[in-house]
């Protein structure tokens, strides 16, 4: 006999040291530097979905509804400047073709954008600087920081161009590396897909050319000969013609778009619109403060500290890297679309309308990439001069890390608890989940015709529909009859009247419209937060909703607390 512990458990615990060696040797093949690159990219996209659904908000009811009702409807719509974006409306009729009218349609193009700029950026830091935790970490914070998670669930073109564009400098600088240059036509390919991707976000975003100093600066930094590029403008320019192409077919109008933007800035401007653009505009009387707009507004948070830190690593890191073109690519996007930004702040329309308002943080994402990218690596670059090879290395990525969790972790969480007070423009989903729970009972199986004001009729598709497009309910949904009409023209009995009651003041003589609609018609279903009230025709009193809701009353909704939630401090008060 052997003392339990003495030398019978030896030769056990060598078998077991042998196996754990053999499976280590086994598996270094596998990990190779290059899967290891491919497998960190695909948890990055995998985090950020998994964020992103974690975090997506209810229904944007103005432009991102829009631009889906467009795509909804299309052919048969008109000519304006949203309709027109037809690198937008193109993916989500797409989307629509795929899922239906459905939430899935709703959010398919904006997880889709998130997840292109996530690739975009974590490939081109790759590209860059050889160092995935660095390119990691870049693409997580670009498109998990709270300025880009406010505008991430919805449908807007600001964030989708940033998408097409980032990729397409990804294109660029992917041309670019050795394993192209020694096979050649990826050089091709890469300058063909970049010009592709860089005409599609014209057609996105009509004032994208401001990011054309960047890819003329990224061609020249790189290096290109004279006949990619002239494949790379090439390109461009057939997607851009696109736009030509659309208008004479659809309007008999090659230039319409060029019209509508001409005649924008001719056109008045509602009272209320005026007053805050002359506000707005109060706030922006000299370079400096056009300049100073970005730090503003990233200071809404409270992380946003961060990003300022960016700025400063980023010129430091320029001052002391002076002939790095990798730092100066990512420079000459960064700065030259900040001094464009600071430069149309100062401009406006005939009208008095902003020719942009660089207040709005949307309009500024496409400096993010660059900016996060510029941060990181210039630090990488940094370091390793300064720092033996392994030494820099761990600095690096131990920093880096660093970073990344002081400005995405509490950046979340604020984000989160900002979401839950309801300060934004976007509407809770549990309001339109709940109208949606009626529309799919017995009570609104008999009715056949639902009609509503113009934004939430855009709206309201979605949720007469499950998550990937079965109806629930078969009626159809109309616009109010006329601006001082709420009563539907179809079958009284067979109609439902849906009163989004933050909508009210935007309806004229509505609170007279209402009065008379209580001789007739009762609630027969009310929300919990009494927003969406749903009113039938004279219905049976087992049917109406007792309640102490005044849902003819009109008010305006009371505004809360929204201190560190990101709202511009541009906006006028209430």
């Amino acid at each position: 006999m052997k003392a339990v512990g003495g030398e019978g458990v030896a030769p056990l615990a060598d078998e077991w040291a042998s196996k754990a060696r053999d499976g280590t040797a086994r598996l270094r093949p596998l990990l190779t530097p290059a899967r290891l690159d491919w497998i960190t990219g695909g948890i990055v996209l995998v985090v950020y979905a998994i964020v992103q659904i974690l975090l997506l908000q209810g229904p944007h009811p103005f432009d991102p509804a829009k631009y889906f009702r467009t795509a909804m409807d299309f052919p048969d719509v008109p000519a304006d400047l949203w309709t027109l974006r037809i690198g937008l409306i193109a993916p989500v009729r797409v989307a629509i073709f795929l899922f239906g009218p459905s939430e899935a349609a709703l959010y398919a193009v904006p997880l889709a954008t998130g997840l292109t700029i996530a690739a975009a950026v974590y490939g081109m830091g790759l590209a860059l600087f050889s160092d995935r935790v660095v390119a990691a970490a870049a693409a997580l914070l670009t498109v998990l920081n709270a300025n880009y998670l406010l505008n991430s669930s919805f449908i807007f073109p600001d964030t989708t161009a940033t998408a097409t564009f980032t990729a397409g400098m990804f294109c660029l600088v992917l041309g670019r590396t050795p394993w192209a240059e020694r096979r050649g036509w990826p050089q091709s390919a890469a300058c063909l897909c970049a010009g592709l991707l860089f005409g599609w976000t014209y057609l996105i975003r009509e004032f994208s050319p401001v990011l054309l100093p960047a890819v003329v600066a990224a061609v020249v930094l790189l290096q290109y000969p004279l006949r990619r590029v002239a494949l790379l403008i090439g390109a461009t320019l057939a997607v851009v013609s696109l736009e030509l192409l659309y208008g004479q077919l659809m309007y008999g109008q090659p230039l319409v778009h060029y019209e509508l933007l001409r005649a924008r800035g001719k056109s008045s401007v509602p009272a209320p619109q005026v007053l805050r653009f002359e506000h707005i505009q109060s706030q922006l009387q000299n370079p400096l403060d056009t300049l100073l707009v970005l730090p503003r507004l990233l200071l809404t948070w409270p992380a946003g500290w961060v990003f300022l830190l960016f700025v400063a690593v980023f010129l430091v890191a320029l001052g002391l890297a002076r002939r790095d073109r990798r730092l100066w690519i990512l420079a000459s996007w960064c700065f030259s679309f900040w001094a464009a930004m600071a430069v149309l702040g100062l401009a406006s329309t005939p009208s008095g309308r902003a020719l942009i308002n660089v207040t709005n943080i949307r309009y500024w994402y496409p400096i993010f990439p660059a900016l996060v990218l510029g941060a990181f690596g210039g630090f990488s670059i940094a370091a390793r001069s300064f720092l033996s090879p392994a030494r820099g290395l761990l600095v690096t990525r131990s920093v880096t890390a660093l970073l990344a969790g002081v400005a995405l972790v509490p950046g979340l969480v604020q984000f989160d608890r900002c979401a839950a007070k309801d300060v934004w423009r976007n509407e809770p989903e549990a309001r339109w989940d709940e109208a949606r729970a009626w529309f799919a009972s017995q009570e609104a199986k008999p009715y056949r015709f639902v009609v509503a004001d113009k934004d939430t009729v855009r709206v309201l598709p979605v949720f007469i529909r499950t998550t990937f497009g079965d109806r629930v309910w078969n009626g159809t949904v109309r616009r109010f009859p006329g601006p001082r009409r709420m009563v539907p023209t179809t079958d009284l009995r067979a109609s439902l009247i849906l009163v989004h009651r933050s909508r009210l003041m935007a309806i004229r003589d509505a609170r007279a419209e209402l009065q008379a609609l209580r001789r007739d018609w009762a609630p027969i279903f009310i929300g919990r937060d009494a927003t969406i009230v749903v009113l039938a025709y004279r219905p049976s009193p087992d049917e109406v909703v007792r309640s102490d809701v005044e849902w003819w009353q009109v008010s305006r909704r009371p505004t809360p607390a929204a201190a560190g939630c990101g709202l511009s401090p541009y906006e006028p008060a209430g």
